[in-house]
């Protein structure tokens, strides 16, 4: 499974690439799974409409933080947890 996390609601270039990939993956046997944010957008409609499995998860956008323990405590605090567990249960892990 190729899992592609996009972080715009919105349909454009990298959702363009998603659909660009699909095929030749599927070609060799790798199913393609979109993960866009769950947020008003029409990115999850058109990669729907175009045959991929679309699974809308609430992404957090944490921006660079230079010290490992801050980013880590920030990410804990906006629910970065939730979200992996949430991947995790995508996968199948």
């Amino acid at each position: 499974m190729n899992v592609l996390f996009i972080h715009y609601p919105f349909f454009g270039g990298p959702q363009d690439q998603a659909l660009r990939l699909a095929g030749p993956l599927a070609a060799r046997g790798v199913a393609t799974s979109v993960v866009p944010p769950d947020e008003p957008g029409n990115a999850a409609e058109h990669l729907c409409a175009a045959g991929l499995e679309v699974v809308p998860l609430p992404l957090h956008r944490l921006r660079a933080i230079p010290d490992p323990l801050t980013a880590s405590l920030c990410g804990r605090a906006i629910g970065l947890e939730d979200a992996d567990r949430d991947l995790g249960v995508l996968i199948g892990t």
